[in-house]
């Protein structure tokens, strides 16, 4: 290297002696100690090192505003680490149609692939390339080497469809709506309302993490674990083979389970239905339970009880099915429905097994057909005589064989009734079930209409409606010999109008014949004029009879009103006193009032001789 000129003090071990710099200067290099810079071409550098002119390194050459390689491999940049290279402001130009994944996209390249939906312009405007479409909607795009960002975004551009190929980088969206769909963030919603539909061309999208369906744990899509299990926060679990379900889930329409599966306490499986507990069905609203079998047989096997339907009649179904049954708590038996009417599992009380013998004359012992359930049940004759058990006859229960105790002679027919079925009846019911008789430990009801009419407890009947004869005057309450004690009433009503009481009399006098105390009995019929010791009148039927049961009697009126048999003229409301026709009265008239007399009051007129007429009885 030739030095042209060199000027300043230059020192062996560096270039400062007594605070003066040392500067080395020629037309092709310029030390400048003080600032620390190098010039080539240059004796004013401005940077730390400045050339001017061009500059070669190995293949790399540098000219002006043009670096060039003359390496087929090309220029490689890189930077320390994760650095960035900017171009700030500037940009890249004159770029060839990329080819590998990584290449820069040229402005031609990046036309032809989105010409497809614009076809008016794209702009390169900085770093970003704006596409407008005819409509006058505009996209913003933003392109890096490892990103596509779409910036703005013009709502009405979501109609187009814009492929964007990514080989496995990653595509920034920010905010936008897409038709129906709106993107923000993490979230994809629907705007209206609609389905959201997700679809994969293999039929399979892969989930790395939780879906759910809403915001709630209750409405939760189930995902997998680690292990590929299918679980869920709350409701659902799956691990390949077992699916749990907790807490109260509706499920609609078809559920095919293969395998078994188990409701709490309940196990399905195939056709058995198991409980480790007690097992119920119910219905609501009072609905039907129908198992429905074909020609199946129903079988229900315990070894200790079956319980069906128990109520009163009022409870039987509105509408009975033939072969319904139920139990009756008020007849106490199990009933059937017969398609018709409902009747007791037992239709008949009694039935007789009939068997018959006969006497040879020696023979006292015979075996019978039928086994009895014992002596007692067992009715024996001979010649239509009956024999009384363990006197007349034993029976062997160990050889079911009779021993008559006189033997039967030949000749003799023997009858053997063996009773079988015998039921005991507790209730005898119409078809309906509200007219009953019922037979109870301690007390006997008739039931009409479902209402108690009459009950016996053993100390008295009680009555809870009127109790009448079926004709009129066709009953008696009561009878001779047959009498009550006390009759305790509110209210006697009879169609007769008047009291009587049976005196003893010296003859059968007819009804309407005034009688007197005296004669052979207690009365015979009056005789004489205003008689003091008339009794009365007797009686046609009186409405109450006092001393009913004496002996030759006859019925004397002694209140209300009677026939009477009477001598005229009467006017009504005259005081009759007794005549001397014999069992007749007669009007007062002109005649002295006797204290005692008087039998009562005429209540017609009467003009003739003798006749009959309606009296009012007052003694006086």
């Amino acid at each position: 290297m030739s030095i042209n000129r060199i000027s300043g003090t230059m020192l062996k071990e560096n270039l400062l002696r007594d605070g003066i710099d040392l500067s080395v200067e020629t037309d092709i290099l310029y030390i400048d100690v003080t600032n620390g810079r190098i010039g080539i071409g240059t004796s004013i550098p401005s940077v730390e090192m400045e050339v001017i002119g061009g500059l070669i390194a190995g293949d790399m050459q540098i000219d002006g505003n043009t670096l060039s390689v003359g390496n087929p491999a090309g220029l490689i940049i890189s930077t320390a680490g994760s650095s960035d290279i900017s171009v700030s402001l500037s940009k890249i130009i004159n770029c060839e149609d990329p080819v590998n994944p990584l290449d820069v996209v040229n402005l031609r390249t990046l036309q032809d692939e989105l010409g497809a939906f614009s076809g008016n312009k794209i702009e390169q405007l900085d770093s970003n390339v704006t596409v407008t479409d005819d409509g006058g909607y505009v996209a913003e795009i933003t392109f890096d080497i490892n990103n596509v960002t779409i910036a703005t975004f013009d709502e009405n551009f979501a109609s187009f469809q814009i492929p964007i190929t990514t080989n496995g980088q990653t595509i920034t969206t920010g905010n936008a709506q897409l038709s129906d769909i709106d993107i923000s963030g993490s979230a994809i919603t629907t705007t209206i309302g609609n389905d959201l539909t997700l679809q994969s061309n293999t039929d399979i999208i892969n989930v790395d993490s939780a879906i759910r369906l809403r915001d709630t744990s209750t409405f939760e899509l189930v995902f997998t674990n680690a292990t590929n299990d299918l679980i869920s926060s709350g409701t659902l679990a799956f691990d390949g083979s077992t699916l749990d379900l907790t807490g109260d889930q509706d499920i609609t329409g078809t559920l095919t389970v293969t395998g078994s599966a188990v409701v709490d306490d309940i196990t399905i499986d195939g056709n058995d239905i198991t409980s480790s507990n007690d097992l119920s069905l119910t219905t609501t609203a009072n609905g039907d339970l129908t198992a429905t079998l074909g020609s199946g047989i129903a079988r229900i096997e315990s070894t200790s009880a079956f319980k069906i339907p128990v109520g009163v009649q009022g409870e039987r179904p509105l509408i009975p099915e033939a072969g319904m049954i139920r139990f009756n708590t008020l007849t106490d038996e199990a009933e059937i429905y017969d398609g018709t009417s409902w009747s007791g599992f037992t239709s008949e009380f009694v039935s007789f097994a009939l068997e018959t013998l006969d006497g040879d004359g020696s023979t006292v012992t015979f075996t019978l057909t039928n086994t009895p359930a014992a002596a007692s049940s067992m009715l024996v004759d001979i010649n239509g005589v009956a024999q009384e058990p363990l006197v007349a006859y034993t029976w062997n229960s160990t050889l079911n064989q009779i021993t008559f105790t006189d033997v039967p002679q030949i000749g003799d027919h023997i009858v053997i009734r063996h009773l079988a079925n015998v039921t005991d009846v507790k209730a005898v019911a119409d078809e309906v079930g509200t007219t009953m008789f019922i037979a109870e430990s301690a007390q006997a009801k008739v039931i009409v209409a479902n209402v108690d009419q009459l009950v016996f407890d053993g100390t008295k009947a009680e009555i809870t409606t009127t109790l009448q004869p079926a004709i009129d005057l066709g009953q008696n309450l009561g009878a001779s010999g047959k009498r009550f004690n006390n009759l305790h009433v509110n209210l006697i009503n009879g169609a007769p109008a008047d009291v009587a009481e049976n005196f003893v009399s010296d003859s059968q006098y007819e009804p309407g014949t005034v009688v007197v105390l005296g004669g052979e009995a207690e009365v015979t019929q009056s005789t004489r004029v205003s008689d003091t010791a008339v009794a009365g009148i007797v009686s046609t039927e009186p409405a109450y009879l006092l001393n009913a049961y004496a002996q030759d009697a006859v019925p004397v009126g002694l209140v209300g009103r009677v026939p009477c048999k009477v001598v005229g003229p009467i006017k009504r409301g005259d005081l009759l006193i007794t005549s001397s026709t014999p069992g007749h009265a007669c009007a007062i008239g002109n005649r002295a009032y006797v204290p005692g007399s008087v039998v009562g009051k005429a209540m017609q007129d009467f003009h003739s001789d003798v006749g009959v007429i309606l009296v009012l009885l007052a003694l006086s």
